[in-house]
């Protein structure tokens, strides 16, 4: 797999997360 597309998958989830908010993705964050 292509280091791009490793990246861009983790900025995809950061995105998510940012967009959904913290507690829907990674709720212990949030504690």
């Amino acid at each position: 797999p292509a280091p791009t597309s490793v990246f861009c998958t983790i900025t995809l989830a950061i995105i998510l997360e940012n967009a959904l908010g913290p507690m829907t993705i990674r709720p212990h964050l949030s504690s």
